[in-house]
């Protein structure tokens, strides 16, 4: 539970009233900030960046490569592209017509000390895979760094299963076995990190069978449907 969450409870007033239950967060905890997605805004960009260059290269940078060093991270349904350019500990990232800059002070695979318009800073983080963990004090923010994921295109034909991004929870089921589908049509939604995923057919077919019920908690990479011939 990230540190933001664990002081904003303990300041809740209910919880300090001591009249707290298993149904705290559902009743009186929910809408807090802190388990809200912390959005993904210049200077949680640049410390991603950061973080990632610096586990790629093994706690160094490359300094004398000329030109930028392109990212590409996904958050939540967000595809986002990185220019970044390295000066020794201090990289310039770039994001569209945005610029930031960012002298790195210490790096590790649990937090990123920094110094951003003069002022030292740290944020927290942990790694799942190539899921990267911000705890950026509004909220957690979760982003993968894929720059080096294969090309999807559009015309390419699944496998036909239907698989959780990510752990969350089945919302709705919007098809049933022995249903006709076709590629790109909606199959099922999601929830995880306070967000609604649509999950969609990747290639025509039938609905061969389905894994998973409505409003059932599910794992990374867990089946929930399989679309057959």
């Amino acid at each position: 539970m990230p540190r933001a969450c664990l002081i904003n409870m303990l300041r809740h007033p209910v919880f300090v009233s001591g009249d707290t239950s298993t149904a705290f967060i559902d009743r009186h905890f929910s809408a807090d900030a802190s388990l809200q997605p912390a959005v993904a805004d210049a200077e949680s960009l640049a410390i991603a960046a950061a973080l990632i260059l610096q586990r790629r290269h093994a706690g160094g940078f490359h300094t004398g490569l000329a030109g930028a060093t392109p990212l590409k991270l996904q958050v939540g349904e967000q595809t986002l592209q990185l220019a970044v350019h390295s000066r020794g500990n201090v990289l310039d990232v770039r994001h569209g017509d945005a610029a930031t800059s960012i002298t790195v002070l210490e790096a590790d695979d649990h937090a990123l000390h920094y110094e951003m318009n003069g002022v030292r800073r740290r944020c927290a983080c942990a790694w799942n895979g190539s899921a990267l963990h911000l705890d950026r004090g509004n909220g957690n923010l979760v982003l993968a760094d894929i720059t080096h994921a294969p090309a999807v295109t559009a015309d390419a034909e699944g496998d036909g299963l239907l698989r959780a991004p990510m752990d969350g929870a089945i919302v709705a089921l919007l098809v049933k076995e022995g249903d006709v589908v076709h590629k790109g049509q909606l199959l099922a939604v999601m929830e995880a990190m306070k967000i609604e995923h649509q999950l969609k057919a990747n290639r025509d077919g039938r609905v061969a069978g389905i894994s998973v019920a409505e409003k059932q908690q599910v794992k990374k990479r867990q089946q929930i449907l399989l679309v057959a011939d």
